[in-house]
């Protein structure tokens, strides 16, 4: 059966990407998704997570607002994306973010393909948190 999370009810995680508020809404604890996990985030001003990569999922986001330095692949490349960008992240690409503004959150919602939790998307941290 079909489930409704209002995000209000969804209680932020502060310890996944430090630094960034992160509501998961939909996965196996929230709904008992089997398949999906997706989140709304808080960016902060001036914040940057952690460089990571999902060794078991595909990564997509989607901008609602702010103006995000995002940082792809190994070198880390930088590509600038603003509100109403979506971005695809194959499984096991190093990425990362940072918020540009001095001043104003940047938002986003993001979903992992093919598994339940974050737990199981496999996250691997290759550099320590900026914050």
């Amino acid at each position: 059966m079909a489930s409704i999370i209002p995000r209000p009810e969804v209680v932020p995680d502060l310890e996944y990407e430090k630094g960034l508020e992160i509501q998961f809404g939909i996965n196996d604890a929230t709904c008992g998704a089997r398949e999906l996990t997706m989140g709304f985030t808080v960016v902060p001003p001036g914040v940057r997570n952690p460089a990571h990569f999902h060794q078991n999922a595909e990564a997509g986001l989607y901008i609602l607002s702010g103006q995000l330095k995002i940082y792809l692949g190994e070198t880390r490349e930088v590509r600038m994306v603003g509100p109403h960008t979506f971005l695809h992240v194959p499984k096991g690409e190093i990425h990362g973010l940072e918020n540009l503004s001095d001043t104003e959150p940047a938002t986003l919602i993001f979903a992992y393909g093919n598994v339940p939790s974050k737990d199981i998307a496999g996250t691997t941290f290759v550099e320590d948190p900026w914050v």
